[in-house]
This record gives C-alpha cells, sequence and structure tokens, in this order.
C-alpha cells in the first residue's frame, strides 16, 4: 500500500509541476493579449486542478499538516469572476501569484 501511495504521491508531484508550467504559458498568453493560446492553457489548468484536488482530499487525513481548500476554492473564485468579465490579465496574475504559489507548498506536503 505504502509503495502505491508513493507513486500517487509522486505522479501527483509531477501533475502539479505540468500545471504550474501551464500556468506560466497562461500567463505569458494572458499578458501579451494572446486570449485564445491562453484560454488552451486555462482549460487546461482547471481540469489539472480538479484531479489535483481530488487526489489530496482523498489522501488528506494522511497529510501533516493537513491541506486546506479554502483559500485555493476562493482564488479559484475570484479567478472565473475575472473570466467572466473577460479580465484576462487579473485572472492569469492570479493564477501565478496565488494559484501556483499554493501548488508549491502542496507539493512540499506531499515530499
Amino acid at each position: 500500500m505504502e509503495n502505491k501511495l508513493n507513486v500517487e504521491h509522486y505522479n501527483c508531484i509531477d501533475k502539479i509541476n505540468v500545471i504550474q508550467n501551464y500556468i506560466e504559458k497562461a500567463w505569458e498568453n494572458f499578458v501579451l493579449c494572446e486570449f485564445d493560446s491562453g484560454m488552451k492553457y486555462f482549460a487546461k489548468i482547471m481540469i489539472g486542478l480538479d484531479e489535483i484536488i481530488t487526489y489530496i482530499d482523498r489522501i488528506n487525513n494522511e497529510l501533516k499538516p493537513n491541506i486546506s481548500f479554502n483559500y485555493i476554492l476562493s482564488v479559484l473564485q475570484k479567478v472565473e469572476q475575472c473570466i467572466t468579465n473577460k479580465d484576462y490579465v487579473y485572472s492569469a496574475d492570479l493564477l501565478k501569484y496565488e494559484i501556483s504559489p499554493i501548488l508549491e507548498s502542496w507539493k512540499k506536503s506531499l515530499m
């Protein structure tokens, strides 16, 4: 069981790394007003975040300290509002400067 969990942890860490890379690319595209390209990365980011959150929620009682989702969910609500209002640059800033550091802390919790 523990070996399987370790493999799943490393798979999640790899997924976090991919999502952080997508966040960087989305941010670059949005800042350069290449909104169509940025939205393609945005879709991948949201799918990946869902998978990461689902995994961490499943194993959360094993992590010390337990990971809280309250803050990331509030930031994601802001991101959703920004996308709805077509404020892509602010949404990209939220992804890069709020979500990416959260993911970094999650990686450390999984190591």
